[in-house]
């Protein structure tokens, strides 16, 4: 299912920080707040969701030598989380992508406690354009809408959405830009997996509430 979207101010930002190497991309995400105005933020619920994102991302990443706690290390928000989450199976190559980097993030599942169902949706657009009109860009959307059971207590404990985008240059031959097409949309399920950690992460300690 595609869907549109407006373009927001930020996006030009966006594309160089999202065409980073993967290697490189979550400094790029934590970078991304530094150049984002607070006027620009307030004006798009979308921008504040980056914001949010981002700085959940960056309290997952600074080193334990600061003397932030590791994530699954005892005391960390995801203790006793690692491996008890069984991801619904991908029924084709993005959500194969998706999954896999869920997995790398929380660990495959061994007993698992919990099932992670989810949705995702893809869409492409056109972005920037030359004075003639010729598209210079395009932009690959993305939505993942997920929920989380207890398999034991028979509840849902957490369910949330995620979103992002990731973009490629349309000034490249055919072949190219169909091997960029499939890059774009690979990084975009890396992020969106991503995210959805980060929210995972960030209610972990309320599910037994």
């Amino acid at each position: 299912m595609s869907f549109s979207r407006a373009l927001n101010p930020v996006r030009g930002l966006r594309f160089h920080l999202l065409d980073w190497p993967r290697s490189q991309r979550s400094g790029a995400l934590i970078a991304l707040p530094v150049f984002s105005s607070a006027a620009g933020a307030a004006r798009s619920p979308l921008i504040l969701r980056l914001l949010q994102t981002a700085a959940a991302l960056l309290s997952l990443f600074v080193p334990a030598a600061c003397g932030y706690t590791a994530a699954y290390a005892p005391g960390g928000a995801g203790y006793g989380l690692e491996g008890s989450i069984l991801v619904q199976e991908p029924s084709d190559h993005d959500e194969f992508i998706f999954v896999t980097r869920l997995e790398e993030r929380l660990g495959r599942p061994q007993g698992a406690r919990y099932q992670l169902t989810y949705s995702i949706e893809t869409g492409t657009e056109s972005a920037g354009r030359t004075a003639e009109q010729e598209i210079t860009r395009f932009i690959v959307n993305g939505v993942a809408r997920f929920q989380i059971t207890d398999a034991v207590a028979g509840r849902v404990v957490h369910s949330g959405t995620v979103e992002n985008l990731t973009s490629y240059s349309a000034a490249i031959p055919f072949a190219s830009s169909r091997a960029a097409t499939r890059d774009a949309i690979e990084r975009l399920m890396v992020i969106l997996a991503d995210q959805v950690v980060v929210r995972i992460l960030a209610s972990y300690r309320d599910w037994e509430e």
